[in-house]
């Protein structure tokens, strides 16, 4: 089960039919043909690792509304001539600085009442703290956004959180 369908479970998710999406480690796409099917307008599909993007490339040969953007997520000036204001952010990275990534787009793409979607893995974050001690740190970060949920993906994924947040 994927980590969207996990948060399902536990969220109501703000994605809607006609979101433009800035997703941040879009893998190979899957979950974003979720999102497709769903009814997503276009999605820019940010990806560092090479095999994950050569996957979705040939996806995107299939979806005219995938849009590959072959970056580090953590550098949003250098994809800004590419992406317009989004509706949604949906961001899976395992990264230390995750949280700060997502912000860091959210002000440069996420339009006012917007929302963002992260798949919060805490132990790549802080491996020697507790879960729920990682995520309420990282949720502190968030003093300029308005927190619609936090919570624990288990029992699919233990260590991983969905945070939404609104601009």
């Amino acid at each position: 089960m994927s980590k969207l369908l996990a948060a399902r479970k536990k969220v109501k998710l703000p994605i809607r039919k006609g979101d433009r999406v800035l997703y941040l480690g879009v893998g190979a796409g899957r979950t974003a043909e979720i999102m497709l099917d769903s009814g997503v307008e276009v999605i820019y599909g940010v990806e560092i690792a090479p095999k994950p993007m050569k996957k979705f490339l040939e996806l995107c040969g299939r979806h005219r509304n995938l849009i590959p953007i072959y970056a580090d997520a953590r550098h949003p000036e250098k994809y800004s001539g590419i992406v317009e204001k989004v509706d949604l952010i949906y961001q899976d990275v395992a990264q230390p600085d995750q949280m700060e990534i997502a912000i860091r787009n959210a002000e440069w793409f996420l339009r006012e009442g917007g929302h963002a979607i992260l798949m919060v893995k805490t132990r790549s974050i802080d491996v020697s703290t507790s879960p729920k001690e990682v995520i309420k740190k990282e949720l502190e970060k968030l003093s300029n956004f308005k927190i619609i949920a936090s919570e624990r993906l288990s029992p699919s994924y233990p260590d991983h959180w969905v945070v939404i947040f609104r601009r």
